[in-house]
């Protein structure tokens, strides 16, 4: 049967499943992931500040137990806000109570979505505006100088084996 998730949740799972092993030492495979039968007790183990504790140690190179981000800089960030995002949303995907918010009284409720998490991830996003964490992956789009620069090599050297370069930087175009 063709489903339209299966990608997305073989991904989810993976992002997961390196979770469970690390913060949790529990070992699960990814069919079991994908068809939601981890554990209860292991799911309603994960907290807030383990989901927190995970990230600082994905994170950050040298991280210090105990050591905020607004203490100062004595560590090197390795990963994006962004990441952090996609990483949370792949932990909530797998969660017992996915729609609901995390009740700070009670401890019950999705861990993701409490307020430890998220102002965790809005501290990093603030230290990206400063230039302090990871420089951005992204592509930038293309000045007109070099579009005509690259036009005019084209039309000098057409589209032969030689010209694979060219080629390759219009795929992006």
């Amino acid at each position: 049967m063709f489903s339209l998730h299966s990608d997305k949740d073989k991904l989810y799972a993976t992002v997961f499943r390196r979770f469970l092993s690390s913060a949790l030492e529990h070992d699960t495979s990814p069919e079991e992931i994908r068809s939601r039968q981890v554990p209860q007790e292991v799911l309603l183990k994960v907290t807030p500040e383990l989901i927190i504790q995970y990230f600082k140690q994905c994170t950050f190179d040298n991280y210090v137990e105990g050591a905020d981000l607004r203490d100062g800089m004595n560590f090197s960030i390795k990963l994006r806000a962004n990441t952090l995002y996609y990483w949370k949303k792949c932990i909530s995907h797998f969660m017992l109570n996915q729609n609901s918010c995390w009740d700070e009284v009670n401890c019950c409720g999705n861990p993701t979505k409490s307020k430890l998490v998220n102002s965790f991830i809005k501290d990093l996003v603030k230290f990206e505006c400063k230039d302090l964490g990871v420089r951005s992956k992204a592509r930038r789009a293309m000045e007109y100088r070099e579009f005509v620069t690259m036009l005019t090599l084209i039309r000098k050297k057409g589209f032969s084996e030689e010209s694979q370069s060219i080629r390759g930087q219009l795929k992006w175009v």
